[in-house]
């Protein structure tokens, strides 16, 4: 039989347990016709013996036996024979082990109350004797291995000694899958004395995503018990989604043994959580950086927060910390000629001798400085919250020549646009790198400023920025040019929204990216910040967007696009879909308002910086490991006209290495678009050469950005919540032993049965062949029709 089977090709599982095989049907319904087969038969014996008489016996049987088989191979066919292979299998629930092995498991373990300390030295098998009849190490020895431990060695060393105790007994009831996990998750073996994942992917300990490895263990557990998961961490998830959302989604699964490693009271430290710089400045500017730190253990203690650039101190102010609250120090920066481009500043808190983290105490920031200062036409219909704002922070901006020209204030004239002010030419309006358009009805902006205006852009590089408003724009100027120039498709009137259902603004993850949407470098930071920006109740119908435009942020449906970008000849034109970013003001001042307007304003205003000439901007120039960079060319030939190719290439360089990035065409006239994904740290180079052999390069720093560390403590409320939420407990580590006595369950019976068809193979069709090959071989050789 196993012959048999190896000849036809069935599968492997049914050649192994050939002895254990049983014959059955697909479509036993077709056996019926066995019956008229067997008529059929004594039909065709019959027939042949009494129209070939002549014909010799075995010939005439040797026909009347090959139509039968016909008949019957065809029957069988159709009934579909099937080989069936019944086993039962037992199948144990899944325990998932996942060991954070984050950055911020480097941390020391310790202090530990001295109470503790017998039980983890048990715990960890540290108080054993290193070697069969040696002495055992005393309690001080205990002590003093503890305080050298990290957080990651202390899981390690409990979890070996707990697999070799208790879970070893457990493998009967269970099978144990293990994880490490940090910004993502790989399967690891949690017997083993290393970290070696069996996993090809690889993982940055830059950032903890505890989301992320429970959404990963379910997955993997897909179709099986999860009888429930070990987590071993200090409980900081900074990136990915919320572990209590991703247990709620999946019907809570398992239950959750957290497992705090670290210690129990909060660490004694100062930390600096957050650095708020501009993007870009000007020289000559003074810009104020926000520093936000906050100490535990250390109330009444003097610190001093610097500001550094390379070794030298621009500033620096005094602060008395108070214990476990967030405290905030302004510094002032001021760049000079020699600052211009991109520059590297240092935020730096001097704290205390007796703090014990000293690793959270800077923070670097970059700020790309010009020595130009931008002349910006604002062109608003009339006071409303948004220009007030606007108008006083335009004018405090020493990086901004400012004109702006209201509708309002000339509602009395004869001649509005001659009262306004208003360029009425292309030599007008490229006068200025930038024009920021309000709620401006077409009385004032008429067919004969908007034809000049969009000529500007298109063939002067003119930055324009279109902000929405509910009375004129863009709604009343459908069909003109000021439509042309939008970056998306607009619909009527605008959008109110629903009573009681206000809107929600959504950076995508390119607008993540965008400079105009830059507070920080971390690029997830950004829009998570910008995420949480105030409702609104009104916005412009914009439908979708244009070829090549690039959505920066969109209502939180994610269907309509709310900010958008594009390249308009060899202008850059943004579209500001809300009217009320006033409100982004709301308990910060200026700080994200202003941010957002001088820094989109300044990225619009930099496109008319080399009209003929190639140009290569990369955004942002500081990321982590594994985070991306947009990288935009406007490319000319020798001629100095735009290319026209699908796609260029731009190079990166690391570690010595070229490698190619491509660069996709946006349908503007020589502008291309790519993005570049680091992968490990260090300084790269990304560069490219026009056909003229002119090569533009820009430097990315790849490197942590420290947020590990800014938190050093051991979040146990938010472990707690997440055991109490899935039904699991909060065990200390030195507990860690008993959790095979709470796991509950075990293994449950089940049937795998494997079929395989028998028919359709080469064999069967071989046989038909012959079959009927014989047949018309013995009618021609026999002279018969």
């Amino acid at each position: 039989m196993t012959w048999l089977l190896e000849l036809i090709g069935a599968r492997d599982e049914l050649v192994t347990g050939a002895d254990r095989l049983q014959w059955a049907w697909s479509r036993p319904l077709y056996l019926i016709l066995l019956v008229p087969w067997a008529a059929a038969a004594i039909y065709i014996v019959h027939r042949h013996n009494r129209s070939l008489p002549h014909v010799a016996a075995l010939p005439r049987h040797t026909l009347s036996a090959s139509r039968i088989l016909l008949l019957l191979l065809g029957v069988l066919i159709l009934a579909g024979p099937i080989g069936r292979l019944t086993e039962s299998i037992s199948r144990r629930p899944v325990v998932a082990i996942v060991l954070d092995v984050s950055e911020s498991m480097s941390l020391p373990a310790g202090p530990f109350d001295p109470d503790r300390t017998a039980a983890l030295g048990s715990a960890t098998g540290i108080d054993q004797p290193a070697e069969e009849g040696a002495t055992a190490p005393t309690a001080a020895d205990v002590r003093k291995a503890l305080s050298r431990m990290s957080r990651l060695e202390l899981a390690r060393a409990s979890l070996r000694r707990a697999m070799s105790t208790s879970f070893d007994g457990i493998g009967q009831r269970f099978e144990i899958k293990g994880y490490a996990a940090a910004l993502k998750a790989a399967p690891w073996d949690p017997a083993s004395d290393d970290l070696q994942t069996d996993s090809d992917a690889t993982w940055t300990q830059d950032a903890t995503a505890l989301g992320t490895a429970i959404e990963r263990v379910i997955e993997d557990a897909a179709g099986r018990d999860l009888a429930g998961i070990v987590l071993l961490s200090d409980g900081r998830t900074n990136e990915g989604p919320d572990p209590l959302r991703i247990l709620e989604a999946a019907g809570h699964p398992a239950p959750v043994w957290s497992v705090p490693t670290g210690p129990r009271e909060p660490v004694t430290d100062v930390s600096l959580i957050d650095v708020l710089a501009p993007g870009s400045m000007t020289v000559g500017d003074t810009a104020s950086i926000v520093c936000t730190f906050e100490s535990h253990g250390l109330a009444g203690k003097p610190v001093t927060v610097k500001l550094l650039r390379e070794q030298q101190t621009l500033d620096e102010v005094q602060a008395i910390l108070r214990d476990g609250g967030r405290q905030q120090a302004a510094l002032s920066f001021t760049p000079g000629p020699e600052d211009k481009g991109q520059t590297m500043l240092t935020i730096v808190v001097e704290g205390p001798a007796e703090e014990q983290i000293a690793e959270n105490n800077r923070q670097v920031v970059s700020v790309d400085v010009s020595d130009e200062r931008l002349r910006v036409l604002y062109v608003e219909g009339g006071p409303r919250w948004d220009f007030r704002f606007l108008d006083h922070a335009m004018r405090r901006d020493g990086g901004l020549e400012a004109t702006l020209i209201v509708e309002a204030s000339f509602a009395g004239a004869e001649d509005v646009v001659a009262a306004s002010g208003i360029p009425t030419d292309v030599e007008g309006f490229a006068a200025f790198h930038a024009v920021v358009l309000g709620d401006v009805s077409p009385a004032l902006l008429s067919a004969p400023i908007v034809e000049p205006l969009a000529e500007a852009v298109e063939k002067r590089g003119l930055g324009l920025i279109i902000q929405a408003g509910p009375r004129h724009m863009p709604s009343a100027f459908d069909g003109t040019n000021i439509a042309a120039l939008l970056p998306a498709a607009v619909d009527g009137d605008g959008t109110p929204a629903p009573a009681f259902e206000p809107f929600r603004m959504s950076v995508t993850a390119r607008g993540a990216l965008h400079p105009a949407f830059r507070l920080y470098d971390d690029p997830s930071k950004n829009r998570a910040l910008w995420n949480g920006m105030p409702t609104f109740l009104w916005a412009a119908a914009a439908r979708a967007p244009r070829a090549g435009a690039t959505v920066l942020a969109d209502f939180d449906d994610g269907r309509r696009p709310l900010i958008v970008e594009h390249r308009r000849g060899r202008g850059r034109v943004l579209f500001v879909g809300i009217d009320s970013t006033f409100l982004w003001r709301r308990n910060v001042g200026d700080h994200l308002f202003y941010r957002f307007w001088g820094q989109a304003i300044r990225h619009v205003g930099r496109a008319r910086e080399q009209d003929d000439r190639s140009w290569m901007q990369v955004y942002p120039r500081r990321i982590e490991p594994g985070e991306s960079v947009a990288i935009e060319v406007y490319g000319v030939d020798e001629a100095g006209a735009a290319l026209d190719a699908p796609r260029l290439e731009a190079k990166v360089t690391s570690s010595g290495e070229k490698r190619p990035v491509g660069l996709s065409a946006t349908g503007q006239p020589g502008h291309y678009r790519g993005t570049w994904q680091s992968q490990g740290a260090g300084p790269v180079r990304i560069s490219f050469t026009d056909p003229r052999g002119r090569v533009l390069s820009s430097d990315v720093h790849v490197g942590s950005m420290g947020r590990e560390m800014r938190r050093p403590g051991v979040d146990r409320d938010a472990l707690g919540r997440l055991a109490d939420a899935s039904g699991g407990a909060l065990i200390e580590i030195e507990e860690l032993a008993q959790v095979p006595d709470r796991l509950q369950g075990g293994p449950t019976a089940a049937t795998l049965r494997i079929e395989d068809e028998l028919w359709d193979n080469w064999v069967t069709v071989l046989v038909l062949v012959s079959i009927y090959c014989t047949d018309v071989g013995i009618r021609r050789l026999l002279g018969l029709a």
